[in-house]
């Protein structure tokens, strides 16, 4: 086994993850790091794990495939990513009356105009949109 350090990028994390699991990792050798943002401080070709738990459908369909190109420049050429989404309704999660699916019936426009907003952002992408935009950086998706 090698002794090199595995960079892991969690993207979107919680300050939990970063003091708690972050410092558990660094223990079997894995530099854990956390960030929001697209211009992510690291340099080229250095990160071994990009992943996200619930942050990509939070991202606007344009800042999305900035990102994947950030993501892409920080990656080793054998880096993987693995990214969790949350394709329901989040408003369902408070309001058991709204179902899981609710926001896909709305048209986009009216979906922007009157419901979403920029406090609790939902892009409403479903996985075959996030590939279309990992694949447009040149990235492949393995499900």
């Amino acid at each position: 086994m090698s002794n090199d350090v595995i960079k892991l990028l969690h993207y979107g994390g919680e300050y939990f993850s970063q003091h708690c699991v972050g410092k558990e990792l660094e223990k079997i050798g894995i530099a854990y790091i956390l960030y929001y943002g697209c211009d992510i401080p690291a340099r080229n070709d250095v990160i071994d794990v990009i992943m996200s738990y619930s942050t990509l459908e939070y991202i606007p369909l344009r800042l999305l495939e900035k990102l994947f190109y950030e993501f892409k420049r920080i990656a080793k050429s054998d880096a993987i990513m693995i990214h969790f989404t949350n394709l329901l309704d989040h408003y369902s999660d408070s309001d058991k009356r709204i179902p899981k699916f609710n926001f896909y019936k709305y048209e986009h426009d009216i979906w922007e105009r009157f419901y979403n907003n920029s406090i609790h952002y939902q892009n409403r992408l479903r996985n075959f949109r996030l590939s279309k935009v990992a694949q447009k950086v040149w990235l492949q998706v393995i499900r």
